[in-house]
């Protein structure tokens, strides 16, 4: 489903976009669960952690890490990281 996007360099662009987005979301939903304890941030993490994690068992079974695992990977670690510098300087 997402594999055209990583393969075509047309959509390069699109991907770049959606990427963005993706990060933006678990940015706030970890600030918004870091700084109001759970609430709806930490039930948009876990649903997002199970979707990883699903994703990365797929790829696990084949024995190759496509794209869209990395992807993912490293929207959560980049999130996450900015989610701790918006904590941190009070960007929110």
């Amino acid at each position: 489903m997402v594999a055209p996007y990583f393969r075509d360099p047309a959509l390069w662009p699109v991907t770049l976009v959606l990427v963005a987005h993706l990060v933006l979301g678990i940015a706030i939903a970890a600030l918004d669960t870091w700084r109001s304890g759970f609430g709806y941030g930490a039930v948009a993490l876990g649903l997002l952690g199970v979707a990883s994690l699903a994703s990365w068992w797929r790829d696990a079974r084949h024995r190759r890490f496509g794209p869209t695992s990395w992807t993912l990977l490293g929207c959560g670690v980049v999130g996450a990281a900015c989610a701790i510098a918006a904590d941190r300087y009070a960007w929110y």
